[in-house]
């Protein structure tokens, strides 16, 4: 792995050698468009995942890194959109998808008082504050408080028998809960749960759109397996999905546990931001590339450098100088960096 770090090294010092041949590093400029990037992507999968098995045809291990979370579901639909599917596994944070998914199976269970509404407020709050785990977002803090005042100024409005304010954020969510109470379900989680996804993301309340994003992710994290069975037991016993918040709860837990205790093995879609600590056989550096209108770039947010901007010795890429570092040094074989054609990223050397 020696030969890896070498270039891992001179990223940090913002200097190459211009006669050095990195050997275990191969630099790919791809074609600046989203269907020539993913396809070279897949390219570059397939060839890495033909050496891996010829070489160790069990328990191999290939990354893909990517520097931000919109990469990252972007990449993970494109493999499972791929024919063959490219299995895989994407390492997402879990918190918001398990408690988006505790949202979801909550308005699939029978209903026994009309206040259960109440409880869906508690349950939108409560994914707001959690979502980030131990380092919940301001912004997210806020919209939880938010959603909070516009109950309690509901309750009071209903006291007093006053119409609520036509822009309360209560008439979207109130709407979207009613709209799930009128769902008939069929007894097949996975298209009943689809239904109650599609209303929250078609109810034009941005927070609800939150939860739906999120509750898609449970299929990206490989998860919901032992949630699908669940589910479909309780139905065939009961004819509803009886319990189903205590059943999401019980068994995301104990799917998140025992893929937490498996090694890292197969093809693995990660976040560069957290890829420390980690080890795989081959790692892919997959950065976004520049969207131009009149040969002019207007946005260019997926790079391992922001923006693509600033020179190597400047203080201001010294935290990317250490990401691309990271990311460099996690393969144990071979490193393979993407980055498009005609805006290469400005850490890596001009030629190679």
């Amino acid at each position: 792995m020696s030969h890896i770090i070498g270039i891992g090294k001179d990223v940090l010092k913002g200097e190459f050698r211009s006669s050095a041949r990195y050997e275990g590093i191969k630099i790919i400029d791809y074609n600046p468009n989203i269907n020539q990037a993913f396809y070279a992507l897949k390219v570059q999968i397939w060839s890495a995942r033909r050496r891996l098995t010829e070489r160790k045809p069990k328990d191999w291990s290939l990354a893909i890194l990517v520097p931000t979370k919109k990469m990252m579901q972007q990449v993970s639909d494109k493999l499972r959109q791929a024919d063959p599917e490219i299995i895989h596994h994407a390492s997402i944070d879990i918190e918001g998808a398990m408690l988006a998914t505790e949202i979801l199976a909550f308005r699939l269970q029978p209903e026994p008082s009309e206040e259960n509404i109440h409880e869906f407020f508690d349950l939108l709050c409560n994914f707001f504050r959690g979502k980030g785990g131990d380092t919940p977002t301001i912004t997210a803090i806020k919209k939880a408080k938010t959603i909070e005042k516009a109950l309690e100024k509901a309750v009071e409005y209903k006291h007093a028998g006053k119409n609520l304010p036509r822009n309360s954020i209560v008439h979207p969510i109130s709407n979207a809960y009613e709209e799930c109470r009128g769902l008939k379900f069929l007894g097949d989680p996975e298209k009943d749960w689809s239904n109650v996804v599609n209303i929250l993301q078609n109810s034009g309340c941005r927070q609800l759109q939150e939860v739906a994003k999120e509750a898609r992710n449970i299929r990206i994290l490989g998860r919901g397996a032992q949630l699908r069975e669940s589910l479909s037991k309780a139905w065939r016993e009961t004819g509803a999905y009886t319990d189903a918040l205590n059943v999401a709860r019980k068994s995301l837990v104990e799917e998140h546990f025992a893929r937490s205790r498996k090694p890292e093995t197969g093809i693995v879609v990660m976040n560069m931001h957290k890829a420390k600590g980690h080890q795989f056989d081959e790692v892919i550096i997959f950065e976004g590339w520049p969207r131009r209108k009149g040969g002019v770039i207007v946005s260019n947010s997926d790079r391992i450098v922001r923006s693509n901007i600033g020179e190597n010795g400047s203080s201001d890429t010294e935290q990317e100088k250490q990401n691309l570092y990271v990311s460099i040094t996690r393969a144990k074989v071979r490193t393979t960096i993407m980055t498009p054609k005609n805006n290469r990223c400005i850490l890596l050397p001009k030629r190679y």
